[in-house]
């Protein structure tokens, strides 16, 4: 979940929230993957996206775009695991959905705009394991 506050140039006062959108979508990649020595396995990813405002102003008789681009750093657990990566391991990206719009309000001359983000992260590499030879 992301919230970012939009500001319209030349000291517009927004009336009415007329439409939201969001454009210029680069998918999420994975940054270089370090292996932990502990607990705490997770894949850092980079991705962006740009926020489109349209709205009212004066009485309603104009209208305004804002617009603001967001770059976004997560950190994304690995919560499935067995055993301890011996080797390299490669890490990969995706959105498991396109970034929506999730709520936009005025909060006095700002905008407000909640954008939900779904993002999954994969983690391969050679693993050695210990098996139990029962007799």
């Amino acid at each position: 979940e992301y919230v970012q506050y939009i500001e319209l140039e030349n000291e517009v006062v927004p009336e009415k929230i007329l439409g939201c959108f969001i454009t210029n979508v680069e998918h999420p990649k994975a940054l270089k993957y370090k292996v932990p020595e502990k607990a705490g396995y997770y894949v850092p990813v980079k991705g962006s996206f740009r926020i489109h405002v349209w709205c009212s102003y004066n009485d309603d008789h104009d209208t305004a775009v804002g617009s603001i681009p967001v770059v976004y750093h997560e950190s994304i657990p690995v919560l499935k695991r067995s055993g301890r990566p011996i080797g390299p391991v490669a890490a990969s990206a995706k959105l498991d959905e396109e970034p929506t719009v999730a709520d936009v309000k005025l909060e006095g001359s700002k905008i407000r705009v909640e954008v939900l983000l779904r993002i999954s992260a994969e983690v391969v590499g050679d693993t050695r394991l210990v098996i139990e030879i029962a007799e």
